[in-house]
Formats: structure tokens, C-alpha cells, sequence
């Protein structure tokens, strides 16, 4: 499979189960909390882009950015099983889906889902999440 003029194999999973990609600099982050986030397996083990995103106050005892990333089907169980979601650097989250990029300054408080044509809104419980899948992942 050719993407972004690359030859991936389709599906192909490092030993812990994430999807490989190339991950390039897609971000500068410099706000003083920090760079990481916490993603959903579906995100980075699945290949669901990111459906529902909130950012709550990050937490000081680690370089958190408060941002938490779900496809957007996750149930209660699933969400608090921490073996169902993993610590990575915003930067690496924005290369599995970079539709998410434009949001990434946004308050903490901020609660979004996506919507039709990769945007974002903000969650008032009126839409449903719009879940698709990452380029190249089948």
C-alpha cells in the first residue's frame, strides 16, 4: 500500500500491537505542562481516528498536557481498564490523526467530538461522533 508516497504494509504492528507509522514533526508544543496525552488502544492499536477528545487539567506529577483521546465508542469498562489506553507525545497522537492538530490549544474544559468533513465541535450531547477509520488502515 502506498500512503503519502510511502510503501506501508497494511496493518503492520510493532510487538506491543500499535499500528507503525512514520512519525514526523508535525507540532511545536511549549506549553509549560508538558506533551503528553493519554490515547485510547483504538486509536493507536485499531486505527480509529480520534472521535472525542477533552482536555482536563493536566497532572502535575508527569509532562501532561491534559489531553485524552477516544474513537469515540469506548464504554465506562473499557475507558478504565488502563490497559486499553496508553501515554504517548501529542506529536506522535497528531501523526496517527493529524485532523486534530487545530484543537490541540484549546482550554482546559474543552470537550469536542467530530463531526462530518474532520472537523470538531464542541460536545453538547445534540450530535453523534462520527467515527472513521485512519488512512490506510482497512
Amino acid at each position: 500500500m502506498i500512503i503519502n508516497g510511502l510503501v506501508q504494509e497494511k496493518n503492520a504492528k510493532d510487538d506491543n500491537g500499535y499500528i507503525n507509522i512514520k512519525v514526523k514533526k508535525l507540532i511545536e508544543w511549549n506549553e509549560p505542562n508538558g506533551e503528553v496525552c493519554i490515547v485510547s488502544d483504538r486509536i493507536t492499536k485499531e486505527g480509529w481516528k480520534a472521535g472525542y477528545m477533552y482536555r482536563e487539567k493536566p497532572n502535575s506529577d508527569y509532562p501532561d498536557s491534559g489531553w485524552r483521546l477516544y474513537a469515540g465508542d469506548e464504554d465506562e469498562e473499557y475507558s478504565n481498564d488502563p490497559n486499553n489506553c496508553h501515554v504517548f507525545a501529542l506529536n506522535t497522537v497528531c501523526n496517527y490523526d493529524p485532523e486534530i492538530i487545530p484543537y490541540l490549544h484549546s482550554p482546559v474544559g474543552t470537550c469536542l467530538i467530530r463531526v462530518k468533513g474532520g472537523r470538531f465541535i464542541t460536545d453538547d450531547g445534540t450530535q453523534p461522533i462520527v467515527m472513521e477509520k485512519q488512512s490506510g488502515v482497512g
